[in-house]
């Protein structure tokens, strides 16, 4: 007796079986001969294009958020400045200041693009996919990486705003 694969879920079965037991999927496709190597090429080719694009895509998307989280950044240390010339650093982050993340979120998104090759769409019902504990460990650990780097950029802000002060920096 012969078996078959299954080429959605696995599954092996009987090699006269018109569909996989687990899944449901027609195997008629798997006894048909292979297809040419050129379509293979072909499509190989366009998933190429197709990712490259998507990159390219992802690159604007992180120019664009770079140039108005620098220009958010700027008008922040600037009020800074203005705001501790007689009473010293005096930093409130309201409801107003959230709006300066919004680029930081659009900057992240196309360096997710970047790096997986994959529209940010598809990516976040890819996520809605994972399994609850899947979520909360690969979250935990972004959200974790995030505040580092938000620790770092502000020591670099407090060294750029003290740096000829000739104070202590902590």
């Amino acid at each position: 007796m012969s078996s078959i694969k299954c080429g959605e879920c696995g599954f092996v079965t009987w090699a006269g079986a018109a569909q996989c037991k687990r899944c449901g999927a027609f195997l008629d496709s798997i006894n048909q001969p292979p297809e040419s190597s050129a379509s293979q090429i072909g499509q190989r080719v366009d998933r190429l294009y197709t990712k490259r694009g998507v990159r390219r895509a992802g690159l604007k998307t992180v120019k664009s958020g770079a140039v108005f989280t620098a220009v958010y950044l700027v008008v922040v240390i600037a009020a800074i400045i203005v705001n501790s010339s007689n009473s010293g650093y005096h930093i409130t982050f309201n409801l107003i200041g959230f709006a300066g993340l919004l680029p930081v979120a659009w900057l992240l998104a196309g360096v997710l693009q970047i790096i997986t090759g994959v529209p940010f769409e598809e990516l976040s019902g890819k996520w809605d996919n994972l399994a609850g504990w899947q979520r909360g460990l690969i979250g935990v650990s972004v959200f974790l990486a995030g505040l580092l780097v938000l620790a770092i950029v502000c020591v670099v802000i407090a060294v750029v705003l003290d740096w000829r002060s000739g104070r202590p920096l902590f």
